[in-house]
């Protein structure tokens, strides 16, 4: 009887001590995905270094700093010198918006679809209101500076912390793992961080891809704020599906301005751009990276977008990238026995 109360209250504690923890991870997410994100700078930062080191013959200890300096020292001097430049198309942008959504009723209501469309709503005022305060939430959350340098600021200082010696933490979590198994955790832990390297390597090729595709497209249409219109293409390219979508919306309301046939030449030059990177410049990525589903990628993206926000939007990615790598190894794999999947990658 007694041994039976002792049994009761262990299992009460511990699922006490485990909601107190379930809790403190759902108030402390945005820190989490923080931490997660200045991890995943540290390892693009040494995976550099070491790659550098491998063809060079540095010492390791001279390529990490420098090769930190020198992301570092490039964004800042590029974000100097384009200021005066994006600065300007963005102000120019706020000022063109309201005549391009003017614009876009116009059109819809010269046409009979675009007068139906028009009818749906309660009013054409309720219509734009609508349209304006959506776009206005867009432009705020973009001129939310302070909270978004200081997102910045607390990424930088963590990856610091763990590009120095990531193997002091990383030998204070295998403490915690029985040692029949820690060599096989480390083994995951080592694919989990080749993994998220040349993911990050393969993404950042393709964002600087679509930069160039984008900024060459619309220069040749005629468009104007061009430079701002591919820096967002550049940004939001780091979201698969979705990003590509939110990118889109700027110029497609601008063209409007731009002639009758502009939104048609815009919408196609995006759908050709996203076509080229979905069928040649992905599938080389995912060659050498951990192969996500589609299906299950957009979800994830709904779900983290709903309960975490933007952070968590833009970092479900590589947070499902890199849980693909334990999930295989370690449950479909070990405990599965199925090693199909593995000797695909």
């Amino acid at each position: 009887m007694l041994k039976g109360i002792g049994n009761y209250y262990q299992k009460l504690v511990f699922t006490v001590i485990a909601g107190l923890i379930l809790l403190l991870i759902y108030h402390g997410i945005k820190m989490l995905l923080l931490l997660f994100a200045g991890a995943l700078l540290a390892i693009l930062w040494r995976g550099i270094s070491r790659w550098v080191c491998t063809r060079t013959k540095i010492s390791f200890n001279i390529c990490l700093p420098v090769v930190i300096l020198l992301n570092i020292g490039s964004i800042v001097l590029f974000f100097w010198l384009a200021y005066p430049s994006i600065a300007e198309q963005a102000t120019r942008l706020s000022e063109e918006l309201p005549k391009a959504i003017t614009q876009l009723e116009n059109n819809l209501r010269d046409t009979q679809v675009g007068s139906f469309l028009l009818e749906l709503v309660n009013t054409d005022q309720k219509f734009m209101d609508n349209i304006s305060g959506e776009m206005g939430k867009l432009f705020t959350a973009f001129t939310d500076t302070l909270g978004v340098l200081i997102d910045i600021l607390l990424i930088l200082v963590f990856a610091l912390f763990l590009v120095g010696n990531p193997g002091l933490y990383v030998r204070g979590f295998l403490h915690l793992i029985p040692k029949e198994k820690r060599e096989r955790v480390l083994e995951v832990i080592v694919r989990t961080k080749d993994t998220l390297f040349r993911w990050f390597i393969g993404k950042i090729v393709d964002m600087f891809s679509i930069f160039v595709m984008t900024l060459l497209g619309l220069w040749l249409l005629g468009m104007p704020l061009i430079f701002t219109f591919a820096l967002i293409a550049f940004f939001f390219s780091f979201v698969p599906n979705i990003g590509p979508i939110i990118s889109l919306i700027p110029p497609l309301a601008i063209s409007f301005i731009e002639g009758p046939n502009m939104p048609l030449y815009v919408a196609l030059l995006y759908l050709g751009v996203q076509m080229f990177e979905s069928y040649f410049i992905t599938p080389k990525i995912q060659q050498r990276a951990a192969f996500v589903p589609p299906v299950l990628l957009l979800l994830v993206q709904f779900l983290f977008a709903a309960f975490i926000g933007v952070l968590g939007l833009l970092l479900s990615t590589p947070l499902l990238v890199g849980l693909m790598v334990p999930i295989q190894m370690l449950y479909v794999k070990d405990y599965l026995g199925d090693n199909t999947l593995e000797e695909e990658n």
